[in-house]
């Protein structure tokens, strides 16, 4: 990479955060469609309530094409342990500080002068409610949702080498930031 990788990284890991460098995340008609189609069945609540999330987030035609436009991508992800992982409150508090982390990462590729799009689980959670459908008073903080860009994680990951994995009373979260090379 053209960039400070290895300053980020460290900054990343006193997070509790791995990056790792990956592949450019692929979407096809079949993988949006199939996603968009979990989102519509609303079960997280945030399906039409999320500017980062559908149908807020773009067409599926548009998540695929901005997909394209990038080509780096790192992985970043963090081991949760110790949780409950059936109870729906910590596992919202856990999604929050996953968020906050990723939004740290977030903020230092655009220190690098990166044109990045950064990914994570779940909507945005930057603000304890979201204002949409009114403009969201911070754009810049937005993490739009994996899914809603239809992102089959368990293949991406795979293809990086890495398996998604939950057991017992742990969970690892993981985001995606994407960006040009320079």
């Amino acid at each position: 990479m053209n960039m400070n990788f290895d300053r980020i990284k460290d900054k990343a890991a006193s997070e509790g955060m791995t990056l790792i460098e990956a592949t450019v995340p692929v979407s096809t008609n079949d993988s949006i469609k199939m996603f968009r189609k979990k989102c519509e069945e609303n079960l997280c609540g945030h399906y039409g309530k999320s500017w980062t999330c559908p149908p807020a987030v773009g067409s599926p035609e548009e998540c695929a094409s901005e997909l394209l436009g990038f080509d780096k991508a790192v992985i970043m992800f963090k081991r949760y342990e110790n949780i409950d992982v059936k109870d729906r409150k910590v596992l919202e508090s856990v999604i929050r500080t996953h968020h906050v982390s990723c939004r740290a990462i977030k903020r230092m590729f655009a220190e690098e002068g990166l044109g990045e799009l950064t990914l994570c689980d779940g909507p945005c959670k930057f603000c304890d409610v979201c204002s949409y459908p009114d403009p969201c008073p911070y754009p810049k903080e937005q993490i739009p949702s994996v899914s809603g860009y239809g992102i089959d994680m368990e293949k991406y990951l795979g293809s990086n080498g890495i398996e998604l994995k939950f057991s017992g009373n742990e969970v690892t979260f993981y985001g995606i930031v994407l960006f040009r090379g320079r």
